[in-house]
């Protein structure tokens, strides 16, 4: 086991960049108009991946912990 540490330690310096902007895609919002009810037209920050999902709400507070918790697991506690 002691000789496939190497191997593992490159596989997993290997995965960080996709795992770091799969997880800062979970944060990515953006602008988006809509009408409301009265016929004005507001703008609301939307994620980016998921248009559906209203940015810093109690949903994406969900999913912004998983980024926090798995960004700083993966991307930040692996390589120190």
């Amino acid at each position: 086991f002691v000789e496939c540490i190497p191997v593992f330690w490159v596989m997993l310096l290997s995965m960080w960049p996709t795992l770091l902007s799969n997880f800062l895609k979970l944060l990515w919002c953006v602008p988006i108009l809509e009408d409301n009810d009265a016929g004005i037209t507001i703008t609301k920050q939307r994620l980016k991946p998921d248009p559906e999902l209203i940015c810093w709400s109690r949903d994406h507070i969900l999913v912004a912990m998983i980024c926090f918790i798995g960004g700083s697991v993966w991307c930040f506690g692996v390589p120190v």
